[in-house]
């Protein structure tokens, strides 16, 4: 697994990268820390509590490298996942077109295991429920950070996901203020 965070939206600077290596659920576990590492959080108050804000839905980000370690085509020798941070997305590309039977149209309703192996191995340590509940989970995530919907592509011998971050408008639409601050 290969994930990196580059400077801006391509991939011309490096910010920080690394090759993770290891068990599939220790490569998922690095990942997730390498994208909370390099992605922006915030805190805002609720009565009285405060509240982490997070750049990104935690629950869409893992589910798409889970997926990705899990459904990858491993017959694709020295190609690696990879997951790459930009100023304005995060992007999964996952060695392995869609196995047969999926498609990008039915992607959210048509579950086919390319390696059942490593899912029933996941399911037995907790990493996923083995439903083919994913895309739709990301999808409902996203939108309860009032952000697009992943996009899901197959450019080449892989599959990609892209999740569009908030950009500028990141913590900035939280700020909730009193209605007699309007004027302000």
């Amino acid at each position: 697994l290969r994930v990196a965070r580059f400077l801006g939206n391509d991939m011309a600077t490096f910010l920080d990268q690394a090759d993770v290596t290891g068990t599939i659920p220790q490569m998922i576990d690095e990942a997730e820390k390498f994208v909370a590492r390099n992605t922006r959080h915030g805190i805002r108050i609720v009565g009285f509590q405060h509240v982490n804000v997070h750049e990104y839905p935690n629950e869409a980000i893992r589910e798409a490298i889970t997926n990705a370690l899990c459904h990858r085509d491993w017959g694709l020798v020295g190609q690696q996942v990879r997951v790459a941070i930009f100023d304005d997305r995060i992007f999964v590309d996952s060695p392995g077109r869609l196995p047969p039977g999926v498609t990008l149209e039915n992607i959210e309703r048509v579950h086919v295991l390319r390696n059942p192996v490593i899912a029933q191995l996941l399911y037995d340590v907790e990493y996923i429920e083995n439903w083919g509940s994913g895309v739709p989970r990301m999808k409902r995530a996203m939108r309860a950070y009032s952000l697009p919907a992943p996009i899901f592509d197959e450019p080449g011998p892989n599959f990609t996901a892209t999740f569009t971050g908030p950009g500028e408008r990141f913590m900035r639409e939280l700020e909730v203020r009193p209605a007699w601050m309007a004027w302000l």
